[in-house]
């Protein structure tokens, strides 16, 4: 049986996924860190918390299991459409237009269902520029980038996916769909942190940058981090796409907002010298 975990236990968990992570807890869900923090004890049969403590302390690897365990991963193919629709017609259009090459990064792209559904829509938009464009998946969950990497989904992750996209991009085996490889070849998936210096380097001159509801996990100071990594990592005029219930202003307000019919979005405009 677990020991049990008080008020002091989780302040101290919260502290170390904190400062090496970025990932924020407020009291307020300290119900939910305690969850997940005797579900991984549970499962490896640590029953007291002390130990469990300075195990994450000096084991890479069960630091990176507890935070895989905190991480909620719930996603499907072509989620909010309308989102990736928008920029492909309104703003991809001109910038294939005026760049060689495009990078588009996905941060915490889970098990890559978001960069996937891109690298289709570009693919059936756009269906001879795909050796023009980068998509770039992270997420600091192990599991999920193996599993993105793999590229293989149930037909859950598929509820919204047209019949004939399914079609075309996707080979069934048994209970499987399995990514096809002109879609796979498109893509690079890292296990990495936003907040890690390496990525800085890898987003440089981005184009598109997706964190939909990856902000939620930030305080405000990880948050003010977060943003202005986003921002010198994008080319001038590049985008930010957040989730719809998201914003920024509160803490960065270097972005311009762009409006389009039930889409925002936050684009990079530096201002030229006189």
């Amino acid at each position: 049986m677990i020991h049990n975990v008080d008020y002091s236990d989780l302040k101290k968990f919260h502290k170390i996924l904190y400062e090496r992570s970025g990932l924020y807890f407020g009291e307020s869900r300290f119900e939910f860190l305690k969850i997940k923090l005797l579900k991984r004890m549970e499962y490896i049969k640590n029953n007291n918390i002390e130990n469990y403590f300075n195990l994450i302390n000096r084991d890479r690897e069960e630091f990176q299991n507890l935070l895989n365990e905190m991480t909620i991963n719930e996603t499907y193919f072509f989620r909010e459409l309308n989102y990736l629709e928008t920029y492909l017609d309104k703003i991809f259009s001109k910038q294939i237009k005026d760049k060689q090459n495009i990078k588009i990064i996905s941060s915490a792209c889970s098990s890559g269902e978001e960069p996937y559904s891109l690298a289709i829509l570009i693919k059936e938009k756009y269906p001879y520029i795909n050796n023009r464009i980068e998509i770039i998946g992270i997420d600091i969950d192990s599991s999920m980038i193996d599993r993105a990497k793999k590229g293989e989904y149930r037909e859950f992750s598929l509820r919204v996916t047209p019949k004939n996209i399914i079609d075309k991009y996707f080979n069934k085996e048994n209970n499987h769909y399995i990514i096809a490889s002109e879609i796979k070849n498109m893509l690079k998936f890292y296990k990495m942190n936003i907040l890690d210096e390496q990525f800085k380097g890898l987003i440089e001159d981005s184009e598109l940058i997706l964190s939909r509801n990856v902000l939620i996990y930030f305080d405000s100071e990880s948050k003010k981090k977060a943003l202005d990594i986003y921002y010198n990592g994008l080319s001038n005029n590049g985008i930010l796409m957040l989730g719809k219930s998201e914003s920024i202003f509160s803490v960065n307000n270097k972005f311009k907002i762009v409006h389009y019919p039930q889409v925002i979005f936050y684009k990079k405009e530096e201002k030229k010298n006189d």
